[in-house]
């Protein structure tokens, strides 16, 4: 009895995958609200075992521009490095095949580069955790589709802006799982 209970629980399949998002960025600070054109490259893993249920595991990393006006008078560069925890449920189980929902949970660092009063280049740095949830449709030859709906609460190292704000990410996605 105890060998099948160690079976039921081990029995699965690792797949891993590759995706770019299209998406949009909208921080909610108290000087200004923005929406961003945003664009991420991710990777990861994810364990399907025989019932459908789904844990995996991605970082991403991002790029989105921040229009002039927002935080300096001129336009930023946003990068971000991300990583989410995914657990759901996969209707075509351990295949990976078909429909996947799953929640996430995630931790996001971010670079702004910008100018300062003087025109001179800078840097200020954001981290924060969030969560969010995941959809995706894995067809027969591994190409997937799927879109993803995240928030973060963002602390900002930044002279000048609030330190706080929260930020929803929305993307479409395109990948491929093997």
């Amino acid at each position: 009895m105890k060998k099948i209970a160690i079976g039921l629980a081990t029995a699965g399949v690792m797949h891993k995958n590759v995706a770019v998002g299209i998406g949009t960025e909208k921080s909610n600070m108290t000087i200004q609200s923005s929406s961003n054109l945003s664009i991420e490259l991710s990777a990861g893993t994810k364990y399907f075992w025989t019932t459908g249920i789904v844990l995996g595991a991605d970082v991403g990393f991002g790029y989105t521009k921040v229009p002039a006006g927002v935080v300096s008078t001129e336009e930023e560069k946003l990068v971000s490095f991300n990583s989410n925890l995914k657990l759901g449920y996969s209707f075509g189980g351990d295949s990976g095949k078909g429909l996947g929902i799953y929640g996430l949970y995630g931790f996001r660092l971010g670079g702004t580069f910008y100018a300062d009063s003087q025109s001179k280049d800078k840097i200020s740095t954001s981290t924060g955790e969030g969560a969010g949830a995941q959809v995706e449709y894995v067809f027969d030859n591994g190409w997937t589709i799927g879109a993803i709906y995240q928030t973060y609460s963002m602390t900002f190292d930044m002279a000048g802006i609030d330190s706080a704000s929260d930020n929803t990410n929305i993307s479409a996605r395109i990948g491929y799982q093997w």
